[in-house]
């Protein structure tokens, strides 16, 4: 194999590069050819451009001139429009002090330096915040006139809605109302004795009786009238028996009518 020669540098390898970005070098001379030149002629024209660059900062100048003088002017409007609501607010109400019952004079005087001090603090964020008390006022008033007026309509809404289910029950009952000719006497209500379909007379609840009830009417003419009741305890063993065989007596008698 033959050698490999090495690559011969050219002038482009050898440029050193400048770091400064205003460095032009050679075409410095052709990069700024017929700029920024001087006036061939001390007589000659300005151009266009210049002039209205010119022209456009004097206007520019003259309406910020203006413009601070407007803003004087709106300031000093306000003021004069803040000193005169100032003028025209209504004075604040002075709060009438009355020595309560029992109220010593230390209390009172402690009770009025605290309300005093509440009303300047209300007056001077009134000052801070621009706050009109009129209008609050005003609108607190509107407020309250306006619950009034649906409080009004719906109680007007809840008679009429009564007055409807009145006449709803009346026109009801017209339809059930008996048609009595002339020279009808009625001495008694009327009775009815036919009974509905399926209805048993003893199932009314007025109807029904004890289950014991015949077997004690039976044995009432029988029956005679005790003193006081004794406690069990209290008896003798025979008589606790046959209390016993009595009770169980009933109980039995009571299920058989139970069954049947």
């Amino acid at each position: 194999m033959g050698k490999i020669s090495k690559p011969q540098k050219s002038k482009k390898h050898k440029k050193i590069k400048f770091v400064d970005p205003f460095y032009h070098g050679e075409r410095k001379e052709r990069m700024f050819a017929g700029r920024d030149n001087a006036p061939e002629n001390l007589d000659q024209e300005v151009p266009r451009r210049f002039k209205e660059l010119i022209r456009n900062t004097k206007q520019a100048a003259e309406l910020k001139k203006k413009s601070r003088k407007q803003k004087r002017e709106i300031i000093r409007n306000m003021k004069k429009a803040q000193d005169l609501n100032t003028c025209l607010e209504p004075m604040p109400q002075a709060p009438v002090f009355q020595k309560e019952k029992g109220e010593t004079n230390k209390a009172f005087m402690n009770r009025v330096n605290m309300e005093t001090k509440e009303v300047i603090k209300e007056s001077q964020l009134e000052k801070k915040y621009r706050i009109d008390r009129t209008s609050s006022s005003h609108k607190e008033d509107e407020g309250k006139s306006k619950k009034k007026e649906k409080l009004k309509l719906r109680k007007q809404a809840k008679k009429e809605r009564e007055k409807e289910k009145k006449q709803a029950k009346t026109e009801d009952f017209d339809k059930f109302q008996d048609k009595v000719e002339f020279g009808e006497v009625v001495h008694a209500p009327p009775i009815i004795k036919t009974l509905p379909r399926k209805a048993n007379q003893s199932d009314k609840p007025w109807v029904k009786s004890l289950l014991l009830k015949d077997n004690l009417l039976e044995n009432s003419a029988s029956s005679h009238q005790l003193g006081k009741c004794n406690l069990r305890k209290n008896l003798s063993p025979g008589q606790q028996l046959k209390m016993d065989s009595l009770r169980q007596s009933v109980i039995d008698l009571y299920r058989q009518n139970k069954k049947t």
